[in-house]
């Protein structure tokens, strides 16, 4: 697995999110899981490429997010603006 930074990206160079790797000082890149954008997560390694799981919401819930980079090396698909959130970025999600 290609490794990244979580505390400088949000989302790796091939467009695959930057997890945490528990004790470690990077990230590693993560094809990603099964639960698409804007549904319900449990963790990070649930969602789609490019997805991160964030509270969210009206009640808060954890929900499957687009990450994006503040720095502007990965942007938000739909254009929307990448938001700081929790050490990340993270797209603002589909309203269901």
């Amino acid at each position: 697995m290609m490794q990244c930074s979580p505390s400088m990206e949000t989302v790796c160079a091939d467009g695959r999110a930057c997890l945490d790797v528990l004790g470690a000082s990077s990230g590693v890149c993560y094809l990603g899981g099964n639960v698409p954008i804007g549904s319900t997560c449990a963790q990070a390694a649930d969602c789609t490429r490019s997805g991160i799981c964030a509270s969210y919401g009206s009640p808060v819930r954890m929900t499957c997010v687009e990450g994006c980079n503040l720095d502007g090396t990965h942007p938000c698909v739909d254009g929307s603006a990448c938001l700081p959130g929790g050490g990340f970025g993270f797209c603002t999600p589909p309203v269901h």
